[in-house]
């Protein structure tokens, strides 16, 4: 334990699926403003015309929709008048709302009888008017949520003018639950159905001595206040500034391009959350100082700084027994009684090792799910980059392999491979050959194989007459870059670049540096699993307790390998031990 290590607090939106799309850039939200409120006019006619069609389309939407849920004033008038007649027992038809708008007075307004038939005409089928009422339903919401914001927006600069900041935020709160609260409806059910679900309720309370118990939080204190989450309950959890997460800003922080620190990020950012989806940093604290701080050492042997107050939240021994109890359905019962909950750094300090004889660990953290992120365009196939940075040549699109079904797999992702003449078991590893479709001599008529591409003759005693029977040809565009090529189909840049396997390894940056790139990294859960099979296929083996093992030279590769394994969502531990190379650089293998 330290003091005066400096740290900071960063939050994310942990609401769900996060909007990450892969770019930095964000458009404003003054595009937003201006539009006409959300709407469905053809949802309308067809509640209103379904209504008029069928007695029991009313019912249906009678449960969904009120009259002020309609956009157009007119809809509404008319959606009230069948309100009307269907309440008193009276027909709702074209002709019968037709005479009760007339008697309000309102039938001009509507666009008079003939609209009343334009509805009927208009509607797909009575009997989908349920659905069409939901389509209305949730436009209004829409409508509603658009005039909140506006308000808000009004209450933020009247705020700015001088009103009491907490009024203006208590009536914005208000706006918004407005919002939620017209969403909700009152309903009937038979008086068994819930009566029911009461009984057992109160018999489990009964059982547990008089304690209701709801879904668990994970945190100890907040589950003994409330006993856990209850169905209907609103529970609102705050904190001061200050508590619940700080690390030290050298922390690196994983995003879907790479890393960043503690240190570096920004509200706005995207990092990677416990669940391995994208997520949106929305507030970051001032850096803080002169606060206890703990290093923690995980099995893995990573090692990061934390203040006393960050929370974890972590497995003990006896939530790890008690799960498996209730895996194996020990002593009759299936249900945990212990579960993993948030703790400080300094309460796990204080409990980091069980009170037994062996004194063995207490706390675990549950490792990540996998990363969750979109495919990438990729130079080389993950497989083909795997194999060959196990078993390839560093200086060549070359592979030693008496493995066929690697060389198969490498095949499968649509490369070539083809069979050294000077030593066995090596392979060159190519881009397919390039199809070059045959041409007709403009002088002759005889079809040739033109190269470069945009030759126009099939030889030199037809090339002197080309100029006389056709135009000259234009030089053909590079496939890769569009630049004009001397006739090849690439340009020699990006044949340089992309034109061969070979190119494809220089430009990665791997030829003669075996390492994992981060575009490697952060490619698709797909990808990196092909990446992690070929590496494996190539230097990895599986003990006799069933744990597999990769083991290289390279410190940089098998850094790279246990970074590519975490990020599937696996437990990874690295060792090395001296081996027998011919440098001392090679002469250390890590595992």
């Amino acid at each position: 334990m330290g003091r005066g290590r400096p740290v900071r607090v960063a939050v994310v939106d942990d609401r769900g699926q996060s909007d990450y799309s892969g770019s930095s850039s964000s458009e404003g939200p003054g595009e937003d403003f201006g539009r006409q409120p959300p709407q469905d006019m053809a949802a309308e006619q067809s509640v209103l015309g379904g209504m008029l069609l069928s007695k029991d389309a009313i019912a249906d939407v009678l449960e969904v929709l009120r009259p002020g849920d309609f956009y157009r004033p007119a809809h509404q008038n008319v959606y009230d008048a069948i309100l009307d007649l269907y309440s008193r027992g009276e027909p709702a038809d074209p002709v019968t709302v037709s005479a009760e708008l007339d008697r309000r007075g309102e039938l001009k307004r509507i666009g008079g009888p003939p609209y009343l038939i334009t509805l009927t005409q208009t509607t797909p089928t009575a009997a989908n008017a349920g659905y069409y009422a939901e389509i209305v339903a949730e436009k209004s919401i829409l409508r509603r949520l658009v005039q909140a914001g506006t308000r808000i927006v009004q209450f933020g600069y009247a705020g700015a003018d001088g009103q009491d900041v907490a009024e203006v935020v208590d009536r914005a709160q208000a706006e918004v639950y407005e919002v939620t609260e017209r969403r909700t409806s009152e309903d009937f059910l038979p008086l068994e159905e819930l009566l029911q679900p009461t009984m057992d309720e109160i018999d489990s309370i009964a059982s547990r001595g008089g304690i209701s118990l709801g879904v668990p939080t994970g945190f100890a204190e907040l589950d003994e206040i409330t006993n856990g989450l209850h169905p209907g309950q609103m529970i609102i959890v705050a904190a001061r500034p200050g508590v619940g997460k700080a690390l030290s800003l050298d922390t690196p922080l994983p995003t879907p391009d790479g890393w960043t620190t503690m240190g570096e990020v920004a509200v706005g950012d995207h990092l990677i959350d416990a669940h391995g989806m994208p997520t949106r940093v929305v507030a970051a604290t001032d850096v803080m100082l002169d606060r206890p701080c703990y290093e923690i050492e995980f099995s893995d042997g990573t090692v990061i700084v934390a203040d006393a107050e960050h929370q974890w939240l972590t497995e003990t021994r006896a939530s790890r027994k008690s799960a498996q109890a209730a895996a194996v359905d020990y002593n009759r019962t299936r249900n945990q009684k212990t579960f993993a909950a948030v703790r400080t750094t300094e309460e796990i300090a204080n409990t980091v090792r069980c009170e037994t004889k062996d004194a063995r660990i207490n706390h675990s953290v549950t490792n990540t799910e996998a990363v969750q992120l979109p495919e990438r365009e990729l130079l080389v196939p993950p497989y083909t980059l795997g194999a060959w940075l196990g078993d390839g040549t560093s200086a060549c699109a070359q592979i030693t392999s008496a493995d066929p079904e690697i060389i198969a797999r490498i095949e499968g992702e649509g490369l070539h491979v083809v069979a050294s003449e000077k030593a066995a078991l090596r392979y060159s590893i190519k881009l397919p050959t390039e199809v070059v479709e045959a041409k007709d001599c403009v002088v002759c008529g005889k079809q040739f194989m033109p190269f470069p591409l945009n030759v126009r003759t099939c030889g030199q005693s037809c090339g002197g007459k080309a100029r006389f029977m056709s135009a000259p040809v234009a030089a053909p565009a590079c496939v890769d870059c569009g630049k004009v090529t001397t006739g090849l189909r690439r340009c020699q840049a990006c044949r340089n670049s992309v034109g061969t396997v070979q190119a494809r390894l220089r430009t990665i940056g791997v030829l003669g540096n075996k390492h994992v790139p981060t575009d490697y990294l952060r490619g698709s859960e797909a990808q990196r699993r092909a990446l992690l099979a070929g590496l494996l296929d190539t230097d990895g083996t599986v003990t006799g307790g069933g744990s597999v093992q990769f083991s290289v030279t390279s410190e940089r590769l098998v850094l790279g390998v246990r970074e590519l394994i975490v990020s599937l969502g696996y437990r990874v531990q690295m060792s090395t031990k001296r081996v027998r190379g011919r440098s001392e650089g090679s002469s250390t293998a890590f595992t």
